[in-house]
């Protein structure tokens, strides 16, 4: 314990293997196998008695990560991925933002689209994909942007309210867009 009453906490995150949809991340090690890979500059949302703590990625390996903080002491934990200073968590519903606007990655997805969560009595996450995954490859150099469009007009981004558990979902409460457009960068 420090002098405001934090304590350094430590977890270990998982990831999901998206061929059978069990975890999660956002940097794709296998287009074939899906399998997602943390990388050493993600962050997490930790909540702690309803306080958002930011940690970071000490320890990469691969599809398995330890994520360190400054957090007060909680019988429970819930965690969101990628980390957001914005993000509330309250009735066991994590507040967030699904971006409209995003950037289309080779090898990988907006790190901001990848939205997960994950709760925890203990040190250990297993990670929850909050969306869906698109893959598709640009093979033009003129292109400057790729559109997405919900099915009859279906709202797909905006302000979320995700509830945590097995099957995590959500429901757009705010800033509701039917599109999301993506801009390429690099190949």
């Amino acid at each position: 314990n420090n002098l405001s009453g934090l304590t350094k906490v430590t977890f270990e995150a998982g990831t999901e293997e998206l061929a059978s949809v069990t975890q999660t991340k956002a940097h794709f090690n296998d287009w074939e196998s899906y399998q997602l890979y943390w990388d050493a500059e993600d962050r997490i949302s930790v909540f702690s008695n309803g306080t958002n703590y930011q940690f970071s990625n000490t320890e990469v390996d691969g599809t398995r990560a330890s994520f360190e903080g400054q957090a007060s002491v909680s019988g429970s934990y819930v965690a969101l991925y990628p980390y957001n200073d914005k993000a509330l968590l309250a009735s066991n519903k994590v507040s967030t933002t699904m971006p409209a606007a995003q950037t289309a990655v080779e090898h990988g997805t907006d790190k901001n689209a990848m939205i997960a969560v994950a709760q925890s009595s203990g040190n250990s996450l297993a990670f929850k994909n909050v969306y869906g995954i698109l893959k598709f490859r640009i093979v033009d150099e003129d292109i400057t942007s790729v559109t997405l469009e919900g099915n009859n007009n279906e709202v797909i981004a905006g302000d979320i309210d995700i509830t945590v558990g097995d099957k995590p979902s959500y429901v757009v409460t705010g800033k509701a867009s039917t599109e999301i457009v993506l801009n390429p960068v690099g190949e």
